[in-house]
């Protein structure tokens, strides 16, 4: 990057024809990584920086998060925001597009979300929060000695219904999702996954 940068009539011809657009996470890159995933709020510089570049390309932010909490995060209208794993994009020309295989899954995940409460809940330091097509199970403040109990409690979740759920590890978080929800495989003109792809 920096030797574009000096070299900035080349990557104009490089760019002829095509859109420029940066993509960046919101937890651990707009913000740092903090305990709680309510803790982690952008400064005003972050976001006046995000906010020039989007006058001088198309800038989405991805999350795992629900796209509406982050776009309330960012307070900046002219972003594409893709929150849940890309489940559901939002942008000011296009509107939004939202897969619809999460809301089959709405009564798997409020049982899932029901148990994690119950067992992991009762943790010190662990939070469960549910999303529109996964729960997570955030447990970076809970004990070393605990956090074992954590993993066990997932586990046994998964094992009750190996055919229908999954779990993705995080950054001291554990995602439990559907199965056949599909997942975001790779970037190309849109977000692609294994079962359609959004343009």
């Amino acid at each position: 990057m920096p030797r574009d940068l000096e070299n900035g009539d080349e990557v104009v011809w490089h760019r002829a024809g095509r859109h420029l657009a940066v993509f960046l996470d919101y937890d651990g890159t707009l913000t740092p990584i903090v305990d709680r995933p309510e803790d982690a709020i952008i400064s005003d510089s972050m976001r006046e920086a995000v906010r020039g570049l989007t006058r001088r390309c198309l800038v989405c932010v991805v999350s795992g998060r629900d796209r509406r909490v982050v776009q309330e995060l960012m307070s900046i209208d002219d972003l594409i925001v893709a929150g849940s794993h890309g489940f559901d994009i939002w942008s000011l020309t296009g509107g939004t597009i939202q897969r619809e295989e999460g809301a089959a899954f709405e009564g798997l995940l409020d049982q899932v979300k029901a148990r994690l409460r119950k067992e992991a809940g009762a943790i010190d330091g662990a939070l469960v929060e549910p999303k529109n097509v996964s729960v997570a199970v955030h447990y970076r403040p809970v004990s070393n000695e605990e956090r074992s109990t954590i993993k066990e409690i997932v586990d046994a979740v998964l094992a009750g219904r190996p055919d229908e759920l999954k779990v993705t590890p995080g950054k001291m978080v554990y995602e439990v999702q559907p199965r056949s929800t599909g997942t975001i495989t790779g970037w190309g003109n849109g977000l692609s996954s294994s079962r359609n792809e959004v343009r």
